[in-house]
């Protein structure tokens, strides 16, 4: 079963729409790298991971990643201010020296690719919803087709981003559906969460695509 809240009823709604995240869904995860530069730079994961991207759990109006995301920031300006944030707490690592650990990780999104055309030519929508910033554009489009998705929402077009509600109630009123008929996959609990308290269906994706593939194949078991 999906680790997902918990349904108030045995009947699964038809699916109309699945919406995807795309960094640690169709791509290997940043977290796990950036736990490993963490720990070859001798510092601290999880101070390192909160002071660069802020908090996990919530879009907040001030950390310049998060306004980086909603299109508000210009990338140079944010990655000073990091670093300055980064100093205060005693850490001299650069932003993105996670990155050339995120190139060696083992992750084959595949199954997840082939299951989401499958889906689409039985009639239910594909959606990509992602925070990303502009400069990264060009190359996380270059590593799934876009063009086969109904949708794509990227936070720093739209001047929003997850977990925030009015990102999920963007997407839904542009997919045209309600709640209900969607379920949306994403690394990140807090942004499953956040899908859920509007009311759509949420799979927390963990390291594992068959894993994920069997919590998706769940919504479409008659």
């Amino acid at each position: 079963m999906p680790k997902t809240t918990p349904r108030s009823t045995a009947v699964t709604p038809k699916i109309q729409a699945v919406v995807w995240d795309f960094g640690g869904v169709f791509s290997a995860s940043p977290f796990s790298a950036l736990e490993r530069f963490a720990a070859a730079e001798g510092i601290d994961s999880l101070t390192y991971q909160t002071t660069v991207f802020g908090p996990f759990e919530q879009d907040t109006p001030d950390h310049p990643w998060h306004r980086l995301e909603r299109g508000e920031h210009s990338l140079d300006d944010a990655l000073a201010e990091i670093r300055i944030n980064l100093a205060e707490v005693g850490i001299e690592a650069d932003p993105f020296g996670w990155l050339a650990a995120a190139r060696d990780q083992s992750y084959e999104p595949a199954p997840l690719i082939a299951r989401s055309a499958e889906l689409r030519e039985l009639g239910v929508r594909q959606a990509i919803l992602t925070n990303n910033i502009a400069a990264f554009s060009g190359r996380w489009q270059k590593l799934v087709d876009i063009e086969k998705f109904d949708l794509v929402i990227d936070s720093h077009e739209v001047g929003c981003r997850k977990p925030a509600p009015e990102i999920f109630q963007l997407t839904l009123e542009q997919l045209g559906l309600e709640a209900s008929s969607t379920v949306f996959l994403d690394d990140l609990a807090a942004n499953v969460a956040g899908a859920e308290a509007v009311g759509m269906h949420g799979i927390v994706v963990g390291p594992d695509p068959q894993q994920t593939l069997t919590d998706l194949n769940w919504f479409f078991v008659d």
